[in-house]
């Protein structure tokens, strides 16, 4: 008897699981990812139902762990690998924006930067369907897991620095080294970097010489103080967007995912047909209240 009480309740428990799984409703949406034929891109995917319940691949898991979980999944993959892991997002359509935002935060605290929000069904035949992203920052980080050396791979890895070391003072006593340029700035990377930090100065700088909105998106629209800005192709929302050098978007408490995900696709659609042409900058939660905490203005 307490064997079948047992098996009762695991298989009530993978069925309902499944159930909830399969209950995701999911946006509609025609774009399609690009995944690497030349190498291998880890996908970890996420779950999100209609109640918030959050699951990674088929296990509930709680937001707190979220992070730490995907890190060390990660921390298990070839080297080349871990640059080039996807996070693929099941979200219910109804849900509030602001658990979407948690898990964003969440993620980014370990450097999970390449989404896809999953579109249409979560069936196998739109394996491809989806909207890829690049994450915001978050203020905080946690540390990649590295694997511990031995002594003796330590002392290894000294003598072999300290002959590079030797051989580089050689050859500059021979010859003037010349360092290689360095890398052209990505301006909106470097936006998203330093506007998530609590250092008014930071802040200023990287703002010096730029015009800015701080808009609101809500269910109805942008707010822009007293006006609304619908979320539709027209004139004003074209010219909401292009008035400034940035946009920086907030959210409204009863924001939904699904009004979300319609104004981040609008967006791609008029950047691609060249009708908008300046970036904007999502400002999470986490980063409004580290703002406030820190008095930073802007």
């Amino acid at each position: 008897m307490r064997l079948k009480i047992t098996i009762g309740i695991i298989w009530f428990c993978v069925f309902g699981l499944n159930a909830q799984i399969h209950s995701i409703q999911l946006p509609k949406g025609e774009d399609l990812i690009s995944i690497s034929k030349t190498s291998i891109t880890p996908i970890y995917s996420l779950y999100v139902d209609k109640k918030e319940s959050i699951y990674l691949e088929d296990e509930a898991i709680a937001l707190s762990d979220l992070a730490k979980a995907l890190a060390y999944n990660r921390s298990q993959l070839e080297e080349l690998q871990k640059f080039h892991v996807k996070i693929f997002l099941y979200i219910d359509q109804s849900v509030k924006y602001t658990i979407v935002d948690k898990i964003k935060t969440e993620l980014a605290s370990a450097n999970f930067y390449n989404l896809v929000f999953k579109t249409n069904t979560i069936e196998d035949k739109d394996l491809l369907s989806g909207f890829s992203i690049k994450n915001h920052q978050s203020f905080f980080h946690i540390e990649d897991i590295k694997k511990r050396l031995t002594k003796k791979e330590d002392a290894k890895i000294k003598r072999y620095n300290d002959s590079i070391a030797k051989l580089s003072k050689d050859e500059s006593d021979s010859f003037l080294m010349f360092p290689p340029p360095p890398p052209p700035v990505d301006v909106t990377y470097e936006l998203r970097h330093r506007i998530y930090t609590n250092q008014q100065e930071v802040v200023d700088e990287v703002l010096e010489g730029k015009s800015y909105n701080k808009l609101v998106l809500t269910n109805s629209g942008l707010k822009n103080g007293n006006s609304n800005i619908e979320i539709k192709d027209d004139a004003q929302f074209i010219e909401t967007l292009n008035s400034k050098d940035i946009t920086f978007i907030s959210f409204d408490q009863e924001l939904t995912y699904s009004n979300y995900y319609k104004f981040i696709t609008l967006h791609r659609q008029l950047l691609k047909k060249g009708l908008v042409t300046k970036p904007y900058l999502e400002l999470s939660n986490e980063i409004i209240k580290i703002h406030k905490k820190a008095n930073i203005k802007f």
